[in-house]
Formats: C-alpha cells, structure tokens, sequence
C-alpha cells in the first residue's frame, strides 16, 4: 500500500529502497538544509512552492546518499541520470531557453547601469538582486521533462539533481580558458566619464588595510594600473 496524506497528490508514493550507486554524486551537506548560496536555497524554495511535500524529501535522501549516476550540463539543458528502486536510472533532463546575443547585449547594459553588481562579481560573489539586469530579456519558456509514466517520481530525481550541480569552486583550473567563440572578441579601451565612479559611488567599505580604507588603497592600485595600461598601449601604437 501506497502512503496518501491529506489526500496530496504528491504525498502519495510506493515505499521502497533505492538500489545503490557506487561512486554516486553526494551532497556535501550530510543533515539539515541543502544549499549554502542564496540562488540554490532560492531554487529548492520554488520546489517547495509546488506543495511536492515528501517528495522533495526523497530527493534530499537520494542526493544525500549518493544516487546521481551522473550530471551533464550543456547550452540549454542539465541532463542526469538518478536511480531509484527501478532496474534502470531515470533520465531526468531540465531546459532553459538560452538567451541570444542581443538578449546578452541588453543584459551587459543593464549591469553596468548598477555599480554594486560589478563590485559583487569582482568580489566573486553573486549579487541577489542580480535578476533585476535580467528581468526584462528572460524567457518564461521552461520545463523540466522527464519520460517516466509516474511525472512525481521525477521529482525525486530533479530535486536531487539541483543538489550537485558542481559550484565554480570546483572548476577553477579550468575558469580561464577561453573557447573559440572568444577569439575574436576585442576590447576597445576609453577614458571613463567619470574617474573611480564605481568607487564613489559605493563609498567607504566597512572595512580597513592598517588604518586605511581599502577603497582608497583599490583607489590607488587603479591608478597604477591606468598608467601600466596607457604606458603598454603607446608603446604598441
């Protein structure tokens, strides 16, 4: 007998065991939440916005314990295979709409009107409000397909999946090459219309270097640069 709660669709389910994966992807989060970003935790509370309820439970379990066979990200789509209590994995697949080059290009504007995004990805960190430069150029076409007869055992699996998608932490021996798409990318240099104005427009940080600020140390250190790069542009003139 299946479990039925309030009668929920997705509460139902067939209790079972998942067979085992040897070298599964596992989440490094072994108790409690899963997610350390605000855009992962930002995703599983969408999940849990569709009232999947134990659901997303089991797919807490199968990536805590290892059951993604495997996790490949393309142009457009995240495929995975994840194994549960059947003989073969499901094949779980999740498709976005990529933007075009005229959808980027209206992006890059957006966040360079907003001075805080381009400190917070210098930073290396990922601004919250960073779909705000998205909003106008974002497709709503979006599905997370799966060819299962039973549509709630995928979300077992996606659930799981989002789980390992890898971080750029894990990539970082791999973060500065370029592909043939760059090649001939170019960039042609100007004088800012205003001197520092990321800078100034963020003001003081909330922290120091001894007993400067570190804005007029990065302040400094810009100029340095400035001058190397107009020094290396004359000479190649």
């Amino acid at each position: 007998m299946g479990r039925w709660r309030d009668r929920d669709y997705w509460d139902y389910y067939e209790p079972s065991i998942p067979r085992r994966v040897e070298g599964g992807i596992k989440t490094r989060s072994e108790r409690g939440e899963i997610g350390e970003t605000w855009w992962s935790k930002r995703w599983i509370k969408v999940l849990e916005s569709f009232s999947m309820g134990t659901r997303l439970t089991r797919g807490r379990s199968y990536a805590r314990q290892g059951q993604v066979v495997s996790i490949d990200v393309e142009p457009g789509i995240v495929k995975a295979k994840v194994q549960g209590s059947q003989p073969r994995p499901y094949n779980v697949k999740i498709r976005l709409e990529p933007l075009t080059d005229e959808d980027w290009d209206k992006v890059t504007e957006a966040m360079a009107s907003q001075a805080i995004f381009a400190a917070k990805l210098l930073a290396g960190e990922m601004p919250q409000n960073i779909e705000e430069a998205f909003a106008s150029v974002l497709r709503e076409k979006r599905a997370a397909t799966s060819p299962m007869g039973d549509i709630s055992s995928s979300v077992d699996a996606v659930s799981a999946e989002e789980e390992n998608l890898l971080s750029l932490e894990e990539h970082l021996d791999t973060f500065w090459r370029a592909d043939e798409a760059l090649e001939s990318f170019t960039v042609n240099l100007s004088a800012p219309t205003i001197d520092k104005a990321v800078l100034k427009r963020l003001g003081d940080a909330p922290f120091t270097v001894g007993n400067t600020n570190i804005v007029s140390l990065l302040a400094k250190a810009y100029d340095k640069v400035d001058a190397a790069v107009s020094q290396k542009m004359a000479e190649g003139a």
